[in-house]
């Protein structure tokens, strides 16, 4: 987690590589940060051994989307490992039950770019793969997961093994952004208002950081996304999806609304100072250090 929080703080990234049905669940932690904290798509990337053909995706192969929808291990080789650092972090997730000799061999070559690799490996007691040793050295760290043997009557494994890693993941991805100051108040304040769902809950969260009625807090909210200190009747009668989809354009939408709200900047104003200060819960708190002397000084 300190790893992933440091890589984020200085503008690199964390790539989970994954195998076998583990990797479904990297793809799925990657996915949700762009919408909950508000993350570009290179933050947080994960692959899975053959992409989307592993995946068994209906629709195929996406890579003619652009290489952000490439999520096989040779995306990654092509489009990522060329331009790795040190200030990067890889995080290797699979088990005994995959291809060990395959992981280690990605491992070396991920070793060649970065110091800063750790790995999260389940086992059953006394599965140890050959190459887990070597694995081991190669990463600043292991999570090391040993399940007893499973049993007929114990065929939940596998699942077992789906929920602890995804709790683990969900810790990495959080505890890093929350590193990064995506968090205010221990509240995601930096969501992307990109759905009816995200909408809402931004509209409940202004509600309850700023102590304002909610309709002052959605026109405060609607000020932020269309950029202006005005609504007008057009905006106003427009509907949810054209908010949302607007909305998909703008940055640190509710962080300006929230300071808008708690300092009565206009929207260049309050913009201007959070563009000062990179990490938005620091931006917030540094606005509203600045309203409150200058309150006192009237």
């Amino acid at each position: 987690m300190e790893a992933a929080g440091r890589s984020l703080q200085c503008g690199r990234g964390l790539c989970y590589l994954s195998w076998g049905f583990l990797g479904l669940l990297g793809l799925i932690d990657a996915s949700e940060c762009k919408p909950t904290f508000g993350a570009d798509y290179k933050d947080i990337q994960g692959f899975v051994g053959g992409g989307c053909k592993e995946l068994g995706n209906k629709e195929g192969d996406l890579n003619l989307m652009g290489a952000e929808s490439g999520i096989a291990h040779i995306d990654f080789l092509h489009n990522v490992l060329p331009c790795l650092t040190d200030k990067d972090t890889v995080l290797l997730l699979y088990s005994h039950s995959d291809d060990v000799d395959e992981v280690a061999n990605l491992a070396r070559r991920v070793r060649e770019k970065t110091s800063n690799m750790h790995a999260v490996y389940h086992q059953t007691d006394g599965d140890t793969a050959a190459q887990q040793g070597e694995i081991n050295k190669l990463c600043s760290s292991t999570l090391n997961f040993i399940w007893p043997q499973a049993t007929p009557a114990s065929m939940g494994l596998q699942h077992m093994w789906e929920l602890s890693t995804k709790l683990v993941l969900n810790a990495v991805s959080t505890g890093a952004h929350i590193l990064k100051g995506k968090v205010y108040q221990n509240y995601m304040i930096d969501l992307q208002v990109t759905n009816s769902k995200l909408y809402c809950r931004a509209a409940r969260l202004l509600q309850r950081l700023s102590g304002h009625p909610k309709s002052l807090c959605e026109e405060a909210l609607l000020k932020a996304i269309y950029q202006v200190d005005k609504l007008t009747e057009d905006i106003m009668t427009c509907n949810l999806t054209t908010h949302t989809h607007t909305a998909r354009k703008v940055k640190k939408v509710v962080p300006l609304a929230l300071v808008c709200l708690l300092t009565g900047y206009s929207i260049k104003e309050a913009q201007s100072h959070l563009e000062q200060k990179p990490i938005v819960r620091e931006a917030v708190e540094a606005c509203l250090r600045e309203q409150t002397l200058f309150s006192g000084s009237l």
